[in-house]
């Protein structure tokens, strides 16, 4: 059968390893007291650094002397130096020294709440835009509490070019209440999109974050109706914005929606929901690969974070998002024993996806997350400075996804035709916002329904 060759700009592979990321991302501060630094470029993997701390105090801990759990973000240079990291109520500078303001923050709950002490993504650093100095941190609490989704801005300029919390603009609440998860991508226009989840329902909140204090925001009724236990889990989009997961930790299920880059909408056509009270039980770490085509998830199972008393295991799953069906398509990449638990998933400025463990001191990694099955190499390879715990930072999720100017062949069968944006093969089928019982999968951009066909024999030149 004749095949119509296509020659695109794209996102760059795995496989192709020349091309890295952009360096915000570079330094990573996260669960258990860890930190590691990616190399500028290359293959090589990301080294572990000790974090100083004064006296007895344990690096990246909250006002009890407790290192981080679950949730943090870290920011750098375009030049991959680290300008300053957070645990959503501590913010250290580049030096690693709290900032004179840095404390409070309400990604922790407020003293005398009686919530519990971590959230799963509790920040997310995300620069003002416009602004060559200015940074937002987003929290959001533990278990939908009181606090809710809110901003604190820090300015690169204050305390001598230390960096601080400007003091007026700490805890300025934008919704309540919320769930633990919060994700944001960055526009072509350089403004960020903000994603958000209400408590106890199906509505997501979406905010411009265009530059200004208006924080615009629509509602999306989406998916299905949540049980009180999902705030639990992690929100993430794809690489190319197309796609957002979340993980519905109380119902054993994530749901992947289709996601409109251009105006924010979240649309309820096309989702996708996997449900599986063994290999989702309690899930809770979500990543896309870099094409978008597979989704990984971990369970942690019924053991209890931190005592170790769970009765089964925890899985580590890939699942085909292009498969005719999605949960059949399960493969499963590792099992981990049930006094541990795999936890948070993130995408690497490397193309890998890194994964944690609960209570272990060695970063584990998916090495080729684009391939089938057991070929994605899952490995064993980073030793850090202390166990860690359930969290990797959270980023601006596409400043962890490679673009690199890489000429790219791909073939389509016949009446399809390949899409820059989404990186999918495509076919129009109608003008329709109902689903009209079309061939499986499909994609709405808003205005026309598509269905997305094979591609194959791509190549980088």
């Amino acid at each position: 059968m004749k095949k119509v060759k296509i020659f695109l700009l794209i996102t760059c592979q795995l496989f192709f390893i020349n091309c890295f990321a952009q360096h915000q991302s570079r330094n990573w501060f996260f669960s258990g007291g860890n930190a590691i630094v990616f190399p500028m470029s290359g293959t090589s993997l990301p080294t572990a650094i000790a974090i100083p701390a004064p006296g007895s105090q344990i690096p990246i801990a909250n006002s009890n002397n407790n290192p981080v759990i679950e949730g943090s973000s870290s920011i750098s240079d375009a030049n991959g130096n680290l300008l300053f990291y957070t645990d959503g109520e501590k913010v250290w500078n580049r030096i690693n020294v709290q900032m004179p303001s840095g404390f409070g923050l309400h990604g922790y709950p407020a003293s005398g709440s009686g919530q519990h002490n971590s959230s799963t993504q509790q920040a997310l650093i995300v620069p003002i835009p416009g602004s060559i100095y200015q940074y937002y941190i987003f929290t959001t609490p533990p278990v939908g509490g009181v606090d809710g989704l809110q901003y604190t801005v820090v300015d690169m300029s204050l305390n001598g070019g230390m960096v601080d919390v400007i003091a007026m603009q700490k805890n300025i609440q934008l919704a309540n209440p919320v769930y633990e998860k919060i994700a944001a991508y960055k526009r072509p226009n350089g403004n960020y999109w903000l994603v958000a989840h209400e408590n106890g329902n199906n509505k997501f909140v979406v905010y411009d974050i265009n530059g200004t204090t208006t924080f615009p925001v629509t509602t999306y009724a989406v998916g299905a109706l949540n049980s009180q236990y999902n705030f639990y889990g992690y929100l993430k989009f794809s690489c190319d914005g197309s796609k957002l997961a979340m993980a519905r930790e109380g119902d054993n299920n994530v749901e992947v929606y289709n996601f409109n880059v251009a105006t924010g909408a979240i649309s309820s056509l096309g989702i996708i929901s996997i449900t599986d009270p063994n290999f989702l039980l309690n899930v809770y770490g979500i990543e896309f690969s870099p094409s978008g085509r597979y989704l990984y998830t971990t369970s942690i199972g019924t053991t209890a974070y931190n005592q170790g008393s769970g009765t089964t295991d925890s899985y580590l799953s890939q699942f085909d998002l292009q498969a005719s069906n999605v949960l059949l398509s399960r493969v499963n990449i590792a099992t981990d024993k049930k006094d541990s638990l795999f936890a948070a998933l993130q995408l690497g400025p490397d193309n890998r996806i890194y994964v944690q463990r609960n209570k272990r001191s060695t970063l584990t990694y998916i090495n080729n997350p684009d391939l089938s099955g057991l070929s994605c190499g899952y490995q064993f390879g980073i030793q850090l400075t202390r166990a860690a715990s359930l969290g990797l930072p959270n980023f601006v999720a596409n400043f962890n996804c490679t673009s690199c100017n890489c000429v790219v062949t791909c073939d389509c069968t016949p009446g399809f035709t390949f899409d820059p944006v989404d990186m999918n093969c495509k076919k129009a089928l109608c003008n329709s916002a109902t689903d009209p019982g079309l061939p499986y999968p499909f994609f709405w951009d808003g205005a026309t329904i598509y269905q997305i066909g094979p591609k194959s024999n791509c190549h980088t030149h």
